[in-house]
């Protein structure tokens, strides 16, 4: 056999090594996600385990392993996988999005984000990582940062469910309000009451939500009529990190007795605690106006 007849036999055994590992990586990740679909979890990372050992930067691997981990709820392991392999391969870009998407899912927003704009470095026309930041920014507070996401969102997909939905929510929750109410009330003291009342208010973001509020009531109790004006501003402030809300608000009131101003006021705060249980407390300081003895004599009530 001359030589150039051995080589051509050595190019065409590499050729089919080439090909035998390659059918090999393929298979072996084939029947791991077999496993994952039939819910053979532990099988599925022990094959994955070991071949990654063997092709520590085969990605597909990595990005089913991951997958198959957060269906264990194995969060923690899923965030060491990811972590791991990034460091050591910083251009994988799929598994960022697959990281993001993830962080996403389990509500770790802030981590989140700093995956997805990464990604969005070499992807910058990607709607799904622009849709999960838009909806992270809309969900901490920050519409206009959500509406800039959406927007380009729009630009590339006009029909784009996601954004649509998103876009139609955070117009209706920052669009100005006015809310005017009216209400009569009698009962056997005797004494009959009608109050007014106007009020607005404007989302502007998580810690601007400024509302104001105008109420007039119109008293008539033994045969003597009296008014009462009561004007409050306030603000809402939404820490989303730490799931609480901060209720203020300040205001004049002129009590009906001597039409003398007072300050009142009141200062409240919710607390989320878990998804279906809050912490709430307030105190404030307003009039009481419930009887025909509160029109004869000033009476401000504390309450906590």
């Amino acid at each position: 056999m001359n030589s150039t007849k051995f080589f051509l036999l050595l190019l065409i055994l590499a050729g089919h090594f080439v090909m035998a590992q390659s059918a090999n990586l393929t298979d072996t990740i084939e029947v791991a996600r077999k496993l994952g679909y039939e819910k053979k979890y532990s099988d599925a990372i022990s094959l994955l385990s070991a071949y990654e050992i063997k092709y520590p930067t085969e990605i597909n691997s990595v990005r089913l392993h991951a997958q198959i981990l957060y269906w264990m709820k194995e969060y923690k392991a899923v965030a060491e996988l990811c972590e791991t392999y990034l460091k050591n391969n910083p251009k994988q870009q799929y598994l960022k999005l697959d990281y993001g998407r993830i962080l996403f899912e389990l509500k770790e927003y802030d981590k989140a984000k700093t995956i997805l704009n990464d990604y969005l470095k070499t992807d910058i026309t990607n709607v799904e990582a622009k849709n999960m930041l838009g909806t992270i920014a809309y969900w901490q507070g920050q519409p206009k940062i959500a509406t800039y996401y959406f927007k380009d969102v729009l630009h590339q997909y006009p029909s784009n469910e996601w954004a649509l939905r998103l876009m139609k929510e955070i117009n209706r929750a920052t669009a100005p309000y006015i809310q005017l109410n009216s209400a009569y009330t009698e009962d056997t003291q005797p004494m009959s009451f009608i109050n007014s009342r106007v009020e607005s208010g404007w989302y502007r973001s998580s810690l601007l939500f400024p509302k104001i509020s105008l109420q007039q009531q119109h008293f008539n109790a033994e045969g003597e009529t009296k008014n009462s004006l009561l004007f409050q501003v306030g603000n809402t402030f939404s820490f989303s990190k730490i799931k609480t809300d901060i209720i203020l608000s300040a205001g004049l009131f002129k009590n009906p007795v001597d039409n003398k101003i007072q300050a009142i006021g009141s200062v409240g705060i919710n607390k989320k605690l878990f998804n279906s249980i809050s912490l709430s407390a307030m105190a404030s300081r307003i009039p009481y106006l419930n009887t025909i003895s509160s029109l004869k004599n000033n009476v401000m009530q504390n309450n906590v």
